[in-house]
């Protein structure tokens, strides 16, 4: 299967630029040629496939819209936009931890955090 990334390509002191690929070292060229300033690749993180890629980046340009440039390109310093990333996955990891345990709780008819009057199972009275 092809591994998919979000990246964060630009400058230290920015601007960046936020987008995904299966080809970072590709990917990087392909910006270089266009770009008038010397770039690197800043950050990436591994995707579990296109999808969530392009779900993170959307998440990362909706929350950082008002520093758009233009398309992927955003008016942030590395570590903001570094961050920005890493927060995404985090919160996702997060997210899919809560939901488990949700489930969990309604496969084992158990909701602790709504207290006995919410109990339902084999000795409840509602």
């Amino acid at each position: 299967m092809k591994r998919h990334y979000i990246y964060v390509i630009g400058r230290n002191e920015g601007p960046v630029k936020i987008g995904i690929t299966s080809n970072l070292g590709g990917r990087l060229s392909a910006i270089q040629t266009g770009c008038h300033f010397k770039i690197e690749l800043l950050h990436f993180r591994e995707c579990l496939d296109r999808a969530q890629a392009l779900e993170h980046e959307q998440i990362f340009h909706d929350v950082y819209a008002g520093n758009r440039l233009a398309g992927e390109w955003f008016d942030l310093e590395a570590d903001l936009a570094i961050e920005g990333v890493d927060t995404a996955f985090d919160y996702a990891e997060h997210f899919s931890e809560e939901v488990k345990r949700s489930w969990e709780a309604a496969e084992l008819n158990i909701w602790p955090w709504a207290g006995e009057d919410f109990y339902i199972g084999p000795h409840s009275h509602h």
